[in-house]
Parts: structure tokens; C-alpha cells; sequence
């Protein structure tokens, strides 16, 4: 799933806070957020409890390239939401 979409020619997302809410009741995950070099892995606790991570250093994508989400299990409803910038 994108997080993110290629933010064109010289450009790069850069990610500053994540949020992730996993509504099944007894299925914790990992979710794994890469831009198919770098990579960063978090863990979602089940049961609508909502995981907010502020990312003291952005996650700074390759130039031009989507960032995209993956979740280590299947869940009923999983929440993922990312807040950054584009630049170069």
C-alpha cells in the first residue's frame, strides 16, 4: 500500500510522524514502511490502540520513488497514516 507517491524529479518524501491503529482484538503486527532501499519496521498493538511515532530524524526516501506500507499479518482493519514533506 503507498504512503506516499514518487514526489517527481529530484524530490524526496521525507516522513516525520506515523500513526498506526490495528482494530483486531488479538493479532499485534509489525508494519514495515520502506521506499525499496531504506526501511523502517514498527509495531502496531492490537485492539484499537493507536500508536503515534514522532521520528526524531525523518525517514527520508530516494529521490522520485513511492514509500510504500506492509503489514506482517492480516488484520481486520489497520489504520496507517504519515505526516511529512517533500523536498530535494
Amino acid at each position: 500500500h503507498t504512503l506516499f507517491a514518487a514526489q517527481g524529479t529530484g524530490q524526496r518524501a521525507y516522513i516525520t510522524d506515523i500513526m498506526l491503529d490495528n482494530s483486531t482484538a488479538s493479532t499485534p503486527i509489525s508494519v514495515t514502511i520502506t521506499d525499496g532501499t531504506s526501511t523502517l519496521i514498527l509495531s502496531s498493538p492490537a485492539n484499537h490502540t493507536p500508536g503515534n511515532v514522532s521520528l526524531a530524524t525523518p525517514f527520508r526516501s530516494q529521490p522520485n520513488t513511492a514509500v510504500t506500507f506492509k503489514a506482517s499479518a492480516g488484520v481486520s482493519t489497520l489504520t496507517v497514516s504519515a505526516q511529512g514533506y517533500a523536498a530535494p
